[in-house]
């Protein structure tokens, strides 16, 4: 979607918070934070080789017409926004957007692994959140009322009306 075209679409989905989007019925919703923090941690050896495994077994899990696909490398840092929603509640999670990975890997490849962390500081503190920046959020079948960060978009705050019918 053309990034001028992104806003006035999204914007349509935001609500101000999870609970108001539960209340709505929903189980996948865009909020934007208010005074949003990102940060990294280390993760544990064990749980970077849980993941490796978990990888592993899910790349083997073939039909007979797939092609072998190589095993995805976790990411050895948790990637982590505090931030308040519209409805004051202040919230702590983790992302579990692979793009938030992925970032991460191509800076690393780029700059190595102190600056890239620098660098994705910059982006997630200074960057969006001057621009504008909306998480999506949304809930596990098994865990309806938990809701997981699975995603950082870059959104523009739609600043005038829209002419646009």
């Amino acid at each position: 979607m053309p990034e001028r075209e992104r806003a006035n679409f999204l914007n349509r989905f935001l609500v101000p918070s999870t609970k108001a989007a539960a209340e709505q019925g929903m189980s996948l919703a865009i909020v934007r934070p208010q005074q949003s923090k990102f940060y990294w941690k280390r993760k544990k050896v064990e749980d970077v080789e849980r993941g490796r495994k978990a990888y592993q077994g899910a790349s083997k899990q073939l039909s007979l017409l797939d092609k072998e696909l190589a095993a995805l490398k976790p990411c050895p840092y948790e990637f982590k926004f505090k931030y308040r929603t519209d409805d004051g509640v202040l919230h702590d999670a983790t992302c579990d957007d692979w793009e938030t990975t992925a970032m991460f890997y191509s800076f690393e490849h780029r700059y190595g692994t102190e600056s890239a962390l620098r660098e994705m500081d910059h982006v997630f503190n200074d960057v969006y959140p001057s621009k504008g920046m909306a998480f999506a959020m949304g809930t596990h079948s098994r865990f309806p009322n938990i809701w997981l960060l699975i995603g950082v978009i870059r959104l523009n705050r739609v600043t005038q009306l829209s002419l646009a019918v």
